[in-house]
Protein backbone atom coordinates (compact mmCIF):
# COMPACT_ATOMS: atom_id res chain seq x y z
CA UNK A 1 0.00 0.00 0.00
CA UNK A 2 1.21 3.36 -1.16
CA UNK A 3 -0.29 7.20 -1.49
CA UNK A 4 0.99 9.77 -4.19
CA UNK A 5 -0.30 13.19 -4.57
CA UNK A 6 1.73 14.56 -7.66
CA UNK A 7 0.46 13.32 -10.86
CA UNK A 8 3.04 11.82 -13.62
CA UNK A 9 0.70 11.93 -16.29
CA UNK A 10 -2.52 12.11 -16.97
CA UNK A 11 -5.30 12.28 -20.02
CA UNK A 12 -6.69 16.02 -20.91
CA UNK A 13 -9.98 15.29 -18.74
CA UNK A 14 -8.28 15.42 -15.83
CA UNK A 15 -7.82 19.13 -14.17
CA UNK A 16 -4.90 19.23 -11.98
CA UNK A 17 -3.12 22.54 -9.57
CA UNK A 18 0.18 22.78 -9.31
CA UNK A 19 0.72 23.47 -5.49
CA UNK A 20 4.15 23.33 -3.41
CA UNK A 21 3.90 21.73 0.09
CA UNK A 22 4.47 21.93 3.40
CA UNK A 23 9.04 20.53 2.37
CA UNK A 24 8.82 23.22 -0.83
CA UNK A 25 8.29 20.63 -3.48
CA UNK A 26 5.84 21.51 -6.10
CA UNK A 27 2.98 19.09 -6.83
CA UNK A 28 0.41 18.59 -9.45
CA UNK A 29 -2.79 17.20 -7.62
CA UNK A 30 -6.02 16.07 -9.32
CA UNK A 31 -9.03 17.48 -9.09
CA UNK A 32 -12.19 15.16 -9.44
CA UNK A 33 -14.66 17.14 -11.53
CA UNK A 34 -16.75 14.76 -12.74
CA UNK A 35 -17.58 10.65 -12.70
CA UNK A 36 -15.26 10.18 -15.26
CA UNK A 37 -12.15 11.93 -13.26
CA UNK A 38 -12.97 9.63 -10.70
CA UNK A 39 -12.87 6.79 -12.18
CA UNK A 40 -9.61 6.92 -14.14
CA UNK A 41 -8.03 6.95 -11.05
CA UNK A 42 -10.20 3.85 -9.77
CA UNK A 43 -9.00 2.47 -12.50
CA UNK A 44 -5.48 2.50 -11.45
CA UNK A 45 -6.34 0.93 -8.81
CA UNK A 46 -6.86 3.99 -6.44
CA UNK A 47 -8.59 2.58 -3.52
CA UNK A 48 -8.81 5.22 -0.75
CA UNK A 49 -9.64 9.27 -1.41
CA UNK A 50 -8.17 11.72 0.89
CA UNK A 51 -8.86 15.25 -0.36
CA UNK A 52 -7.94 18.69 0.54
CA UNK A 53 -10.23 20.15 3.26
CA UNK A 54 -10.24 23.23 1.00
CA UNK A 55 -11.22 23.49 -2.91
CA UNK A 56 -9.36 25.54 -5.69
CA UNK A 57 -11.81 28.33 -5.01
CA UNK A 58 -10.10 29.08 -1.84
CA UNK A 59 -7.56 27.01 -1.36
CA UNK A 60 -6.57 28.56 1.95
CA UNK A 61 -9.33 28.80 3.40
CA UNK A 62 -10.64 25.19 5.00
CA UNK A 63 -14.63 23.93 4.52
CA UNK A 64 -14.23 22.66 7.73
CA UNK A 65 -12.49 21.91 10.92
CA UNK A 66 -12.26 18.48 12.12
CA UNK A 67 -11.21 15.78 14.64
CA UNK A 68 -9.63 12.56 14.25
CA UNK A 69 -10.39 10.31 17.34
CA UNK A 70 -7.50 7.88 16.91
CA UNK A 71 -7.93 4.27 19.36
CA UNK A 72 -4.80 2.86 18.42
CA UNK A 73 -5.34 0.57 21.88
CA UNK A 74 -8.53 1.70 23.40
CA UNK A 75 -11.26 -0.17 23.71
CA UNK A 76 -14.35 0.93 20.74
CA UNK A 77 -17.02 2.00 23.55
CA UNK A 78 -14.19 4.78 24.73
CA UNK A 79 -13.72 6.20 21.31
CA UNK A 80 -17.99 6.54 21.32
CA UNK A 81 -17.96 8.02 24.18
CA UNK A 82 -15.33 10.55 23.35
CA UNK A 83 -16.90 11.34 20.09
CA UNK A 84 -20.20 11.73 22.44
CA UNK A 85 -18.14 14.33 24.50
CA UNK A 86 -17.07 15.72 21.32
CA UNK A 87 -20.61 16.42 20.76
CA UNK A 88 -21.15 17.77 24.41
CA UNK A 89 -18.45 20.83 23.37
CA UNK A 90 -19.63 21.99 20.14
CA UNK A 91 -23.57 22.03 21.58
CA UNK A 92 -22.37 24.08 24.53
CA UNK A 93 -20.90 26.67 21.86
CA UNK A 94 -23.85 26.18 19.18
CA UNK A 95 -21.83 24.61 16.56
CA UNK A 96 -23.49 21.69 14.46
CA UNK A 97 -21.10 18.78 14.39
CA UNK A 98 -21.08 15.86 12.21
CA UNK A 99 -19.94 12.60 12.95
CA UNK A 100 -18.49 9.49 10.81
CA UNK A 101 -16.59 5.94 11.02
CA UNK A 102 -12.94 6.93 9.68
CA UNK A 103 -13.39 3.38 7.91
CA UNK A 104 -10.26 2.47 9.62
CA UNK A 105 -10.17 2.13 13.92
CA UNK A 106 -11.61 5.64 14.62
CA UNK A 107 -14.13 8.58 14.39
CA UNK A 108 -14.09 11.89 12.05
CA UNK A 109 -16.09 14.57 13.77
CA UNK A 110 -16.83 17.36 11.23
CA UNK A 111 -17.42 21.39 11.54
CA UNK A 112 -18.57 22.87 8.38
CA UNK A 113 -17.54 26.46 8.24
CA UNK A 114 -17.81 29.52 6.35
CA UNK A 115 -14.19 29.16 4.19
CA UNK A 116 -12.89 32.88 5.23
CA UNK A 117 -10.39 31.63 7.66
CA UNK A 118 -7.32 30.32 7.16
CA UNK A 119 -5.42 26.91 7.93
CA UNK A 120 -3.30 28.07 11.05
CA UNK A 121 -6.60 29.67 12.45
CA UNK A 122 -8.82 26.62 12.08
CA UNK A 123 -5.25 24.58 13.53
CA UNK A 124 -5.73 26.70 16.67
CA UNK A 125 -9.56 26.33 17.35
CA UNK A 126 -9.43 22.69 16.76
CA UNK A 127 -6.49 22.36 18.82
CA UNK A 128 -8.64 24.13 21.95
CA UNK A 129 -11.57 21.97 21.05
CA UNK A 130 -9.27 18.81 21.47
CA UNK A 131 -7.77 20.21 24.73
CA UNK A 132 -11.07 20.96 26.04
CA UNK A 133 -12.50 17.09 25.43
CA UNK A 134 -9.68 16.03 27.29
CA UNK A 135 -9.87 17.63 29.84
CA UNK A 136 -13.24 16.63 30.33
CA UNK A 137 -12.78 13.26 30.18
CA UNK A 138 -8.85 12.90 31.35
CA UNK A 139 -9.48 9.12 31.67
CA UNK A 140 -10.14 7.95 28.47
CA UNK A 141 -9.07 10.92 26.11
CA UNK A 142 -5.91 12.83 25.45
CA UNK A 143 -4.44 14.93 22.98
CA UNK A 144 -0.30 13.74 23.58
CA UNK A 145 0.63 12.39 20.49
CA UNK A 146 3.31 9.72 21.87
CA UNK A 147 2.34 6.41 22.38
CA UNK A 148 4.78 6.02 25.15
CA UNK A 149 3.22 8.61 26.79
CA UNK A 150 -0.70 7.39 26.49
CA UNK A 151 -2.41 5.02 28.33
CA UNK A 152 -4.10 2.12 26.76
CA UNK A 153 -7.65 2.97 27.29
CA UNK A 154 -6.87 6.70 26.25
CA UNK A 155 -8.03 7.54 22.77
CA UNK A 156 -5.77 10.27 21.04
CA UNK A 157 -8.22 13.52 19.97
CA UNK A 158 -5.92 14.46 16.98
CA UNK A 159 -6.71 18.11 16.05
CA UNK A 160 -3.18 18.28 13.85
CA UNK A 161 -5.25 17.35 10.62
CA UNK A 162 -6.15 20.54 9.67
CA UNK A 163 -2.65 21.77 9.04
CA UNK A 164 -2.94 23.05 5.27
CA UNK A 165 -2.01 20.38 3.01
CA UNK A 166 -3.59 17.70 5.58
CA UNK A 167 -5.79 14.98 4.19
CA UNK A 168 -8.45 12.61 5.67
CA UNK A 169 -10.30 9.78 4.11
CA UNK A 170 -13.27 11.67 2.38
CA UNK A 171 -17.44 10.44 3.27
CA UNK A 172 -18.06 7.09 1.17
CA UNK A 173 -14.45 6.54 0.95
CA UNK A 174 -13.40 2.96 1.09
CA UNK A 175 -10.38 2.28 2.79
CA UNK A 176 -8.01 -0.20 1.97
CA UNK A 177 -8.50 -2.59 5.09
CA UNK A 178 -9.63 -6.14 5.81
CA UNK A 179 -13.73 -6.39 4.48
CA UNK A 180 -13.38 -3.64 2.38
CA UNK A 181 -14.95 -0.93 4.89
CA UNK A 182 -15.93 2.47 4.38
CA UNK A 183 -15.71 5.71 5.51
CA UNK A 184 -19.54 6.39 6.69
CA UNK A 185 -21.34 9.57 7.34
CA UNK A 186 -23.77 8.91 10.62
CA UNK A 187 -25.95 10.37 13.03
CA UNK A 188 -25.47 11.31 16.41
CA UNK A 189 -28.06 8.53 17.48
CA UNK A 190 -26.10 6.08 15.65
CA UNK A 191 -23.58 6.70 17.98
CA UNK A 192 -25.22 6.38 20.52
CA UNK A 193 -26.47 2.99 20.13
CA UNK A 194 -22.86 1.51 19.73
CA UNK A 195 -21.97 2.03 15.94
CA UNK A 196 -19.58 -0.11 14.57
CA UNK A 197 -17.15 0.12 11.56
CA UNK A 198 -17.01 -3.30 10.24
CA UNK A 199 -21.33 -2.77 9.78
CA UNK A 200 -20.57 -0.53 6.98
CA UNK A 201 -18.45 -2.03 3.63
CA UNK A 202 -18.71 -1.58 -0.13
CA UNK A 203 -20.95 -4.25 -0.04
CA UNK A 204 -23.87 -2.80 1.93
CA UNK A 205 -22.76 1.01 2.01
CA UNK A 206 -24.76 1.48 -1.80
CA UNK A 207 -28.01 -0.05 -0.74
CA UNK A 208 -27.93 1.55 3.07
CA UNK A 209 -27.57 5.00 0.88
CA UNK A 210 -30.27 4.62 -1.16
CA UNK A 211 -32.68 3.54 1.79
CA UNK A 212 -31.71 6.87 4.25
CA UNK A 213 -31.70 10.06 3.25
CA UNK A 214 -27.97 11.08 4.03
CA UNK A 215 -27.06 11.53 7.70
CA UNK A 216 -25.03 14.59 6.77
CA UNK A 217 -27.80 16.22 4.35
CA UNK A 218 -27.58 20.01 4.55
CA UNK A 219 -23.57 20.00 5.38
CA UNK A 220 -22.62 22.73 3.82
CA UNK A 221 -26.04 24.55 4.77
CA UNK A 222 -24.87 24.51 8.49
CA UNK A 223 -21.26 26.29 7.95
CA UNK A 224 -20.74 28.41 10.65
CA UNK A 225 -18.58 31.61 11.50
CA UNK A 226 -16.23 31.05 14.61
CA UNK A 227 -15.12 33.74 17.25
CA UNK A 228 -11.55 34.10 17.04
Amino acid sequence: MFFQQDIESAPSFIKTKRLTNQEGRELDYAIFTTPGSLLHFVNLGTIEQHPWHSTIKHLDKPDYLMLDLDPKQAPWENVLQVALVCKEVLDELGLPAFPKTSGSSGIHIYLPLKPKYKYSQVAAVAEALASEVAQRVPKIATVQRSLAKRQKQQVYVDAMQNARGKTIAAPYSARAKSGATVSMPLTWKQIEKGVKISGFTIQNVPNLSRKTLPPWNGFFDNAQQLKL
